[in-house]
């Protein structure tokens, strides 16, 4: 079943399901709206229900909103969403993760670069991140992925935001081994490396205007 995923044209929230679309071999249309045609798309109820992206928009007419439930959906499709209820709790603690530190994408993609906001919200930002980065290296371990020999929605989640960590801060992961290992390991994934290699380079048509990325 072909469906549509709608998203802006920065690197954020819809890379993500892009991610474990490509990863699971999901037919799919991606529509990656450019940011000046965002207005005309925000309330049209075919695409998004709430006036915000990602969303989906299935065959039969449904629409499904909301990032955390689009990722669930494209998991369960790709068929790395944990199936045992204490496996899929711990892969979706991951993906919570990621959620709460998902301010990285801004920064990068969306707020004037060196303005005084900018500043702001990078410092208080980066204040925070070593302690979260910590536990969750402590959760990883040794593993390959969090999900084992194999990766969750949760590696991918986490994956978007530390790549967007890296991109502000070139080698952010050096202090961190295990989670660089990790990250290499997630780039290595052949439909991964695919999809990075693919897509517009940093200052080709994504993020907002005068952002960092831009």
């Amino acid at each position: 079943m072909t469906f549509t995923l709608y998203y802006l044209n920065i690197r954020a929230r819809g890379e993500t399901p892009r991610f474990i679309l490509k990863y699971g071999n999901i037919d799919y249309v991606d529509v990656a709206i450019p940011i000046n045609d965002w207005p005309q798309y925000k309330y049209d109820d075919n695409i998004c229900h709430f006036g915000n992206v990602p969303s989906i928009t299935l065959n039969d007419g449904k629409v499904i909103s909301q990032s955390a439930a689009i990722a669930h959906y494209c998991a369960k499709l790709a068929g790395i969403y944990p199936t045992d209820p204490i496996e899929a709790a711990e892969a979706d603690m991951v993906f919570e993760l990621a959620q709460e530190i998902i301010d990285i994408n801004p920064i990068l993609n969306a707020i004037t670069y060196d303005s005084e906001t900018y500043h702001t919200r990078y410092n208080n930002y980066f204040k925070t991140l070593p302690g979260k980065l910590i536990a969750v290296s402590k959760i990883l371990g040794n593993k390959k992925f969090f999900g084992g020999e194999g990766p969750h929605h949760g590696d991918f989640a986490l994956f978007q935001i530390l790549e967007n960590v890296q991109t502000v801060i070139p080698g952010y992961l050096d202090e961190y081994p295990n989670l660089l290992n990790w990250d290499h390991e997630i780039r290595s994934l052949p439909a991964i490396k695919s999809y990075l290699e693919s897509r517009p380079s940093t200052g080709v048509l994504i993020g907002f205007e005068g952002s960092l990325i831009q």
